[in-house]
C-alpha cells in the first residue's frame, strides 16, 4: 500500500470519527430518589414513576441522552449543588433554595404536607404533637423549610423531638415499630400507610407547593426553558398523554377513595358484607327449597320469585347505603378543607351556623335542627334553625341548662326535660308553643379550652319511623373534633393579632417621641387609608393590613437624624436624599418579622409615583402595589390639610383639587377619583 493511499484512509477515518462526535446526543445527568409513585427505583433497578415518564415523553422530541443517578433525597441535593448532576426532579421552590438553584416555572402538580401517626396516639392538630417524636426525611421541604413542620412546632413552642431519615419508607417503618410516634411526608406518600397495621393519617395539612425541576444556579437554563414549554403544551390538552400518565400513576396505581374508605372502615364493611353473604346464602337455600316445590304447584313458584326480588332489592339498598356513607365522608373532608385551611371567621356565631348546615346535611334522619350559643352573660341564644321556627330564649343561663353525661348524646322527650330546668314561665310558654314534642333529639356540644361555646340540636318528629344511627353518631363525633380544632386555632390566631397590634402601637409611640410631626399624622393617614380600602370593596383582612401598614408607614424615620426631621427651612439636596431613605429603613426593620412581614412591602413603596419619579425604586403604574397607592393618597391628603411649622395647611377642597391635578402623575387615577368621591360625600 503506497503512502498516499494510507494518508487518504487515515483522513477519512478521522473525518468519520469527528462526525460521530459532532452528531452524538448531549448527556443530561438526572438525579432521582424514592417517593412512590412520583419517582422511585423499580424492581429492575431502573428509574420509574410519574416524573420519569414525563421526562421520557419530553426527551422523545429532544436530543438528550438521559443518565439517571439514584440516591437519597439529601444526596440528590448535594450532587446538584456540587455540579455532579445537571437536573433534580420532584423538588419544591423556596426562598432559601432559590438562592442556589434555578427552577422551571410550570409545576407538574401541587402537593402538600401531611402528618401520619402510630395508631396508639390521637393527633387532631399540631398542638397534639407536643411531647412526641416525629420522623422526617433529611432535607425535606415539609420539615426543614420556613413553612415546614419543624419551624411550625418551634413557633408554637411545642416540645417535639425530630428524628432524621433517608426516605419516606424509612419513616413509615419507624412509625410502625413506634421508634418515632409520628412522621411528616407529602400527601401522596400517605397512601403507603395502608400497607402497615399500626399507622393512621391525621387531619393536619400544611405548606402546599408545586413539584418542579431544578438545576444549579446559572447552569443548564436551556433545559429548564425546554421543560417549561413542553409541560405547558403537554398538560393543557385534557386528552393529552399527560392526563393518561396522571390517571395511571395516581388513580390506577394508588388506592382510590373507595379503597381508602375500606381501609379506614373495614371492620364495619366486613360485617356488612358478611351480613349480605348470610342473606344471599339464606336466599339461595330458600330458592332451592322453592324449586323442589315448583313441580307441584304454580303458586309456590310465584312466592319463590317474590323472595328473590326482595332479596336483590335489599342487597341493592345496602350497596346504595355504602355509597351514601362514602359521599358523607367526602362532604366532611370538604368541610375540613374549607374551614381549617381557609381564612378566619368573623365570629363564632357564623361558624356555628355553618356547623348546623353541615350537621343537617350529614345526618339525613333529622327533620329539623337548631344551632345554639351563649352571649357574654352566659345566656342561651338560638343562633339559627332549619325547617322550624327560630326560638328566642330570655334569661336561660348556661348554669341552668341540662347536664348530660357526654358531649354527644341522643335523648328522648328533650322538650319536657328542658322545661324542668327553666324557672321563667314566659320562656316555658314559648318552648311549648314553638318547639314540637319529638321522638328523638341528638345533642352535640362544642367546647373551646374546656368551656362550652355552643352546639347543634338535631331532632326527629314524634310520628316518624326513623331513628338516629351509629353512623350519624360517628359523623357528628368527627364534626365535633373539626369544630373544636378550628375554635382552638382561632384562639391562638386572635391572641397573635392582639400581640401584633400592641407591638405596632409600641413602635409608633417610639417614632412620636423622636418626631413630634408624626404625632397624630400616622393615625389620621391610617383612618383615611382604611376608609378608602373599604370604599373600593376590599375584604376585611386586606383593610386591616392597610390600616396597620399606614400606622407604621413612617417608622423608618426613627433612623433619620432629628435635626433633619424638625428642620423648619427647606432641606438641602443631601438632607433630602437621607430623608428619602425612610421607606427602606422601615422595610428592613419589618420584613423579617412574622408579625409585620406582610405590611413591610406596602411601606417600602408608599412614596413611589405613577409616572415613575418616586422613590426608593422608581416604580411606575401597575408595578406599585395597590396597598402602597392607597397609603400614598392618604399620606398626601393629611400632609396638605395639617398645620406644619414650615407651611400652612390648605382647605379640604383645595387638597382634593391638588390630588385631582396629580392623577396619573403622582396618584393612581381610579383610586384618586374614588378618594375624592368618598371625601366629597362626607
Amino acid at each position: 500500500m503506497n503512502y498516499k493511499k494510507m494518508i487518504s484512509i487515515t483522513i477519512l477515518l478521522f473525518v468519520m470519527t469527528m462526525s460521530s462526535f459532532s452528531f452524538s446526543n448531549e448527556i443530561l445527568k438526572v438525579g432521582y430518589y424514592d417517593d412512590y409513585p412520583l419517582v422511585f427505583k423499580d424492581d429492575n433497578g431502573e428509574a420509574a414513576g410519574f416524573i420519569i415518564d414525563i421526562l421520557d415523553k419530553f426527551n422523545a422530541n429532544n436530543d438528550y441522552e438521559i443518565e439517571y443517578i439514584y440516591g437519597s433525597w439529601s444526596e440528590m441535593l448535594n450532587r446538584l449543588e456540587n455540579g455532579k448532576i445537571d437536573l433534580a426532579v420532584g423538588i419544591f421552590k423556596s426562598e432559601k433554595r432559590d438562592e442556589i438553584y434555578d427552577f422551571n416555572k410550570n409545576p407538574l402538580l401541587i402537593t402538600w404536607g401531611k402528618v401520619s401517626v402510630n395508631s396508639k396516639y390521637k393527633v387532631k392538630s399540631l398542638l397534639d404533637l407536643d411531647g412526641l417524636k416525629v420522623g422526617y426525611m433529611d432535607g425535606d421541604y415539609y420539615a426543614v423549610e420556613e413553612d415546614g413542620l419543624i419551624n411550625e412546632a418551634r413557633e408554637l413552642d411545642l416540645s417535639v423531638e425530630f428524628v432524621k431519615y433517608d426516605t419516606y419508607e424509612d419513616i413509615f417503618k419507624a412509625i410502625e415499630k413506634n421508634e418515632v410516634n409520628a412522621g411528616v411526608t407529602n400527601n401522596i406518600a400517605v397512601n403507603q400507610i395502608y400497607d402497615y397495621k399500626h399507622i393512621k393519617t391525621t387531619p393536619i395539612n400544611f405548606a402546599a407547593n408545586g413539584i418542579m425541576f431544578a438545576t444549579k444556579e446559572g447552569k443548564n437554563s436551556k433545559v429548564l426553558i425546554e421543560l417549561d414549554d413542553f409541560i405547558y403544551n403537554f398538560s393543557k390538552n385534557e386528552k393529552s398523554a399527560y392526563n393518561e400518565l396522571y390517571n395511571f400513576w395516581f388513580t390506577d396505581k394508588l388506592r382510590n377513595k373507595y379503597e381508602l374508605f375500606y381501609y379506614e372502615n373495614k371492620t364495619e364493611i366486613v360485617l356488612s358484607i358478611f351480613a349480605i353473604f348470610l342473606i344471599i346464602v339464606f336466599s339461595r337455600l330458600q330458592i332451592l327449597y322453592k324449586t323442589r316445590e315448583l313441580r307441584r304447584t304454580n303458586k309456590e313458584l310465584k312466592k319463590a320469585n317474590k323472595t328473590i326480588k326482595n332479596t336483590s332489592k335489599e342487597i341493592k339498598n345496602n350497596y346504595n347505603d355504602l355509597k351514601l356513607l362514602i359521599n358523607k365522608f367526602e362532604n366532611l373532608i370538604y368541610f375540613i378543607n374549607k374551614n381549617l385551611v381557609s381564612s378566619h371567621k368573623e365570629n363564632e356565631e357564623s361558624f356555628l351556623k355553618e356547623l348546623m348546615i353541615e350537621a343537617f346535611d350529614l345526618v339525613k334522619e333529622a327533620d329539623y335542627v337548631f344551632a345554639y350559643g351563649y352571649d357574654e352573660n352566659g345566656n342561651l341564644v338560638i343562633v339559627d334553625s332549619i325547617n322550624t321556627e327560630k326560638i328566642k330564649f330570655i334569661d336561660v343561663n348556661r348554669k341552668n341548662i341540662i347536664k348530660f353525661d357526654s358531649d354527644i348524646c341522643i335523648v328522648k322527650d328533650f322538650q319536657n326535660e328542658l322545661i324542668k330546668h327553666i324557672d321563667k314561665e314566659s320562656t316555658k310558654d314559648e318552648i311549648i308553643r314553638k318547639m314540637d314534642i319529638t321522638k328523638e333529639s341528638f345533642i352535640t356540644v362544642f367546647r373551646k379550652e374546656d368551656s362550652i361555646v355552643g352546639g347543634v340540636l338535631l331532632e326527629i318528629k314524634k310520628d316518624s319511623n326513623k331513628s338516629f344511627t351509629k353512623e350519624s353518631e360517628r359523623l357528628m363525633y368527627a364534626l365535633k373534633n373539626i369544630a373544636e380544632s378550628y375554635l382552638l386555632n382561632e384562639s391562638y390566631y386572635k391572641a397573635n393579632q392582639i400581640f401584633k397590634n400592641e407591638m405596632i402601637y409600641a413602635m409608633i409611640q417610639l417614632l412620636e417621641i423622636h418626631d413630634n410631626y408624626t404625632k397624630g399624622h400616622s393615625e389620621a393617614v391610617a383612618n383615611y387609608a382604611k376608609d378608602l380600602a373599604k370604599y373600593i370593596g376590599m375584604n376585611d383582612e386586606k383593610v386591616n393590613e392597610i390600616y396597620w401598614a399606614s400606622i407604621v408607614h413612617d417608622i423608618g424615620k426613627i433612623l433619620i437624624d432629628k435635626s433633619i426631621l424638625t428642620k423648619e427651612d427647606s432641606l438641602t439636596f443631601d438632607e433630602y436624599e437621607i430623608m428619602k431613605k425612610h421607606p427602606e429603613f422601615g422595610y428592613q426593620a419589618l420584613k423579617d418579622s412574622k408579625l409585620t412581614e406582610k405590611i413591610a412591602e406596602y411601606i417600602l413603596y408608599h412614596h413611589e409615583r405613577i409616572d415613575g419619579k418616586g422613590y426608593p425604586k422608581g416604580l411606575k403604574g401597575d408595578e406599585i402595589p395597590i396597598e402602597s397607592k392607597i397609603i400614598a393618597i392618604a399620606d398626601s391628603y393629611d400632609a396638605m390639610t395639617s398645620e406644619r411649622t414650615y407651611k400652612e395647611r390648605i382647605s379640604k377642597k383645595d387638597a382634593l383639587k391638588e390630588i385631582k391635578r396629580n392623577l396619573n402623575l403622582q396618584f393612581d387615577v381610579e383610586l384618586g377619583l374614588k378618594f375624592i368621591d368618598m371625601m366629597e360625600s362626607r
